[in-house]
């Protein structure tokens, strides 16, 4: 009596699982697009780390001497890099190198 008992609710609980997975089988195919799409933006975000990385020791090297204050190590090139990037005082970040270095400058003109 109390197996047969267990037996109807092991089977009910069967049935609304496998009804929950027919039910919402879209739902489960946009977490698993989802998934894919992290992947690729996480390839993104690694790629674009590089990038911002190789051109913050470049900065380091060309700068430095002109701006230490915002060129003066890889971090801080980084950070200023960011800065850049988003539009945030560019001006402000590119006058004493446009000024020292003209060539250096033109860099920020033209990327």
């Amino acid at each position: 009596s109390s197996v047969t008992s267990l037996r109807i609710f092991r089977i009910f609980r069967l049935t609304r699982s496998v009804s929950f997975m027919v039910r919402y089988s879209a739902l489960w195919t946009m977490v698993k697009a989802l998934m894919g799409a992290l992947t690729a933006l996480a390839a993104a975000a690694a790629l674009a780390a590089a990038i911002m990385f190789t051109f913050a020791v470049v900065g380091v090297s060309a700068y430095s001497e002109t701006d230490r204050e915002r060129w003066g190590g890889v971090l801080t090139a980084w950070c200023t890099l960011m800065k850049l990037a988003t539009y945030d005082d560019w001006t402000v970040t590119i006058t004493p190198v446009f000024d020292a270095q003209p060539f250096w400058g033109m860099v920020f003109v033209t990327s």
